[in-house]
């Protein structure tokens, strides 16, 4: 009798049995990747935010300017301070001024709930118009601190004081930055930045 070419029954179940034991493994393995992607989206998206936002800060204290602002009275306000858990400053603008050379804006940053959040507003001088706008930088903030390197401590309050008058110096930078924020989580995000005063 003579044999057809062809897989014997018994090969074609351990062929099939291989294969079955390859698409669980396989399974398993992409499952398994899923969900460590899936572990990782809101991490990154975190991540993100945070990097963005302290992007964002970073860029206005990198281009602050020794320039005090006027209120809508007419007072003197200082180029920066920190009152209030509010960071205010004036800064250089990317957009031209009214006079068709690249001007200065005024910036704030406060705490807000557990939001940190941004303002702007183009006009150094004056009030605000259109009202305030606050865009949420970044969430999850339980408190933040912001301090001073004068040249020779670290400050907690800006701007300084003139040491004969006890006025406010309006004008003056600070030679460098430090932010703290803590977040919900208990981690400590600290970022010090090179100030204008330096």
């Amino acid at each position: 009798m003579r044999r057809q070419a062809g897989f014997s029954l018994l090969e074609l179940l351990i062929a099939m049995a291989v294969t079955a034991v390859i698409v669980a493994l396989s399974y398993v393995a992409i499952d398994r990747s899923v969900a460590v992607w899936q572990r990782f989206l809101p991490q990154q998206a975190d991540l993100i935010a945070r990097q963005r936002a302290l992007w964002r800060m970073g860029e206005d204290l990198m281009q602050m300017a020794p320039r005090p602002a006027r209120d809508a009275f007419g007072l003197l306000r200082p180029a920066l301070s920190w009152r209030n858990q509010t960071l205010t400053l004036t800064k250089l603008a990317l957009m031209e001024g009214p006079s068709g050379r690249p001007g200065t804006e005024r910036v704030s940053w406060r705490l807000e709930g557990r939001r940190l959040q941004r303002s702007r507003w183009p006009a150094v001088d004056g009030t605000r118009s259109g009202g305030v706008h606050w865009l949420d930088m970044l969430d999850g903030v339980r408190s933040w601190q912001v301090s001073f390197w004068d040249g020779r401590q670290w400050q907690l309050q800006w701007p300084p004081l003139e040491p004969e008058t006890g006025a406010p110096q309006l004008a003056a930078l600070p030679r460098l930055v430090r932010v703290e924020l803590v977040l919900q989580d208990g981690r400590r995000l600290v970022r010090i930045w090179p100030g204008a005063g330096g």
